[in-house]
């Protein structure tokens, strides 16, 4: 009997106990939020621009055309983006442009999207990179070409410096703040009083002097490399892919990879867009380095050197001759001397026979020679691949690297951005990287661009010429003119002025 009593009246928890735990629950859920809470308030008052990303464009070259009255957007391809709308427009900066429409002023995409629309501010100036300084009622600010407010201006000034376009800089009257192009903070400095900044920018760095110290701004992504101490600014020169060339006084030093090191060399002769290798001069020596081993290889080269890189290489000796380095062999030529460039791409190298009346051949790496004839005049083997020659004064014609003759012959030839420039009886052509004539030989002068060229006729008259469909597509007496996108052809008799694409498309014809 008791033991059923115990089964039937089992016995109840604790009222004390459960008190207790939901103190504990509400305690940790107290104890939560207020971790959530800070979390969110360290983001977005610490972490405000700093963070942020915008939204991309696409890279292409957008422009504004008027009619009699207003300007329309166009693309580079004659696309017209908008309507005649716009009663003034700036440049486009970055990808974004400063329009007005009825005395108010907006900001407009290259794609025509509008990214701050008219009526939100009273005025709109670009600042650098990414940024507008903006105007209204409310006060001034700063903000990104997509519309977000990066900074309200009532608690900064900014800072103008000339050629600046990639950075800026914010005072808030005890430290400077260098921001990059979307308003990110990269690094401050402490304002000193009569001190002044200098600025040096290139398409990958930004030198900023301050202070007897030159800050060094990589681009991309945008980080503070180093400082360099110096009573002047450091300079750049010879930007190469991935790096930057500094020089101060007569010391330089190289960016690359995020570093800063020091290159050994009293003069810095020329960097070599293409490879990673530099030649300079110390003591009167010549030197080439190699920037892929940290700029400490250092192989000591004579005035007539020609290379294709650190371990072979062609250079004339005391004997009248040529000795050509191959993998660390050496091969000696007797009757030659150099007549190569610097540096060869083509891996093939031009000699002079001064045996053989200094007639031009060809040899590769190893000191043998590839093509079979000897030549009047001859140039070294360009970025196409093909070498000018004669052999007959005034005779030019292209080969490729076999030795085989691509074009016909001309009376002048020489290497243009679209192929070849010819000449025959002073008339001026085109011809491609294979011989075939683009243009014929009918013009005193020629210039190109894209797939257009713009020539002149022997009585002076310009004509606009479609090189890919080789066709004539306008003519006037005035020389058409080239502008970011389009190119303008005035035509005086009709009174009129006709837009083209470069790839030779009408956008817009209006009376004048």
């Amino acid at each position: 009997m008791i033991q059923d009593e115990f089964q039937m009246n089992p016995i109840e928890p604790s009222s004390k106990k459960n008190i207790f735990s939901k103190k504990w629950i509400v305690l940790l859920l107290f104890f939560i939020i207020i971790v959530v809470l800070a979390t969110l308030i360290y983001f977005f008052f610490f972490t405000k621009n700093k963070s942020e990303t915008f939204e991309e464009f696409e890279n292409t070259i957008s422009f504004f055309l008027k009619n009699e009255n207003k300007y329309a957007l166009f693309d580079e391809n004659g696309n017209q983006l908008t309507d005649f709308l716009y009663d003034e427009t700036k440049e486009f900066k970055s990808h974004t442009a400063i329009v007005k429409k009825d005395n108010q002023y907006g900001i407009i995409a290259n794609n025509g999207k509008m990214m701050v629309d008219f009526g939100l501010y009273d005025d709109i100036s670009f600042y650098s990179g990414r940024m507008y300084i903006a105007r209204n009622q409310n006060g001034r600010f700063l903000i990104h070409e997509t519309g977000k407010v990066l900074y309200d201006l009532k608690d900064f000034t900014t800072e103008y410096l000339i050629s600046m376009t990639s950075i800026g800089i914010l005072n808030d009257s005890t430290n400077y703040h260098i921001i990059d192009s979307n308003g990110k903070e990269i690094f401050s400095i402490p304002i000193e009083k009569n001190k002044d900044f200098e600025i040096d920018e290139t398409n990958q760095f930004t030198v900023l002097f301050y202070n007897n110290k030159s800050y060094i701004i990589n681009h991309d992504p945008f980080t503070l490399v180093g400082s360099l101490s110096s009573n002047s600014i450091y300079q750049m020169s010879y930007p190469f892919d991935g790096g930057i060339l500094l020089k101060n006084s007569s010391t330089y030093k190289v960016v690359k990879d995020g570093k800063i090191t020091d290159l050994d060399c009293d003069n810095v002769i020329s960097v070599h867009n293409s490879t990673h290798y530099f030649t300079c001069e110390k003591n009167s020596k010549k030197y080439l380095i190699d920037s892929e081993e940290n700029f400490q290889k250092k192989i000591q080269i004579q005035q007539t050197t020609s290379f294709s890189d650190s371990k072979n290489y062609m250079e004339s000796n005391e004997n009248n001759s040529v000795d050509f380095s191959f993998n660390d062999e050496t091969k000696t030529l007797k009757c030659y001397i150099p007549a190569s460039d610097l540096y060869q791409v083509s891996r093939i190298y031009r000699l002079k026979n001064h045996c053989l009346f200094d007639k031009y051949e060809y040899f590769n790496e190893k000191g043998e020679k590839i093509i079979s004839k000897s030549f009047e005049s001859a140039t070294d083997f360009d970025i196409n691949h093909r070498a000018i020659v004669s052999e007959k004064k005034y005779k030019y014609y292209l080969i490729d690297e076999n030795g085989k003759k691509l074009s016909e012959e001309y009376d002048d030839m020489y290497l243009s951005n679209e192929g070849y420039t010819v000449s025959k009886d002073n008339k001026k052509g085109l011809i491609d990287t294979n011989g075939k004539i683009i243009i014929p030989c009918e013009y005193s002068n020629i210039y190109t661009s894209n797939s257009i060229a713009i020539l002149t006729k022997k009585n002076g008259d310009y004509v606009l010429y479609d090189m890919e469909n080789q066709k004539e597509i306008a003519s006037s007496t005035s020389k058409p003119v080239e502008y970011k996108g389009y190119i303008k052809v005035s035509i005086p008799k009709e009174k009129k002025e006709v837009y083209y694409t470069f790839s030779g498309k009408k956008i817009l014809e209006k009376n004048i």
